[in-house]
């Protein structure tokens, strides 16, 4: 989504630009190649309904301006702007970035700590920050074979990251988001990675920097562990596929090992107590 812009380049020169723009429901991606520019969004110029945009740099530096403030942004570094307000960007060379447009306050913050987090640089090269900055780089790379669940799914996991390091920053409920946000990329990489075998918390926390404890002690209170939800989730897939007359060709135990059961026997030995009959059967039973 864009606003009302202004664009200037700052000097006599023709601009070059490359965007690639996805709509993924709820979180828009744009991909975005420009030669030297500055954007200019004055709020009187029309009214946004309201959307944060949060954005990766992937190459040449940014320099956002918003509610009084100055960031300069290099290859690897994070930052948001609120298009409810007039913000100013500044791209003094050919730049290459990222840009999530969420809905409402957008980082899971109230509208007054948005504000005290604009124009603000986040670091990618230590922390959470660095987990989602290779989160969004991911996301950047494979933007042209990823659907648009998948894309939406991995750009909000790195936003919610940040933005449950930052309300430590300003109080805003620090203890309840950041499991929240783990809890998100933690999801995110196993939708991602379902059809591996290999699968499992200690995969898991190695991707997202945490112990295989404290993945266990963020899922407390749900209403399954982590590896009950994974095997739920991979028998889900499972089932949709027997379902599927397309798929009547694939003998069951190859429809097992796609979603991570190799073993055609612990396969049909996790399905029936979920869905009350072998995998062979179910399909029959569809069948008619």
């Amino acid at each position: 989504m864009f606003v009302p812009l202004e664009v200037d380049t700052t000097e006599r020169v023709t601009v070059r630009a490359q965007l690639d723009h996805r709509p993924t429901g709820h979180v828009e991606i744009s991909h975005t190649h420009a030669t030297r520019h500055v954007v200019e969004h004055d709020l009187s110029s029309a009214a946004t309904g309201g959307s944060v945009k949060f954005g990766l740099q992937l190459g040449g530096t940014c320099v956002v301006e918003q509610d009084g403030r100055t960031a300069v942004l290099a290859p690897g570094d994070m930052g948001a702007y609120d298009t409810d307000r007039p913000y100013r960007l500044d791209f003094p060379g050919e730049a290459r970035l990222l840009v999530l447009v969420l809905p409402g306050t957008g980082l899971e913050l109230s509208p007054g700590a948005v504000g005290a987090v604009t124009a603000t640089r986040f670091r990618g090269d230590e922390g959470v920050g660095a987990l989602a900055a290779d989160f969004l780089g991911g996301l950047s790379d494979r933007i042209h074979v990823l659907n648009g669940r998948s894309a939406a799914r991995r750009g909000r996991s790195a936003v919610d990251l940040v933005g449950a390091e930052r309300a430590e920053d300003v109080a805003v409920d620090a203890t309840a988001g950041r499991p929240k946000a783990l809890r998100a990329a933690a999801r995110a990489f196993v939708e991602d990675h379902l059809a591996d075998p290999h699968l499992g918390p200690p995969m898991i926390g190695a991707h997202l920097y945490h112990s295989v404890r404290r993945l266990h002690e963020i899922f407390q209170g749900e209403q399954c562990t982590l590896s009950a939800w994974i095997r739920r989730r991979r028998l889900e897939q499972c089932r949709r596929d027997l379902l599927d007359p397309g798929h009547d060709h694939r003998p069951v135990s190859r429809i097992g090992a796609a979603w991570g059961f190799p073993d055609a026997a612990h396969f049909s030995r996790v399905f029936k107590p979920e869905f009350g009959v072998s995998p062979a059967q179910f399909r029959v039973a569809t069948r008619g």
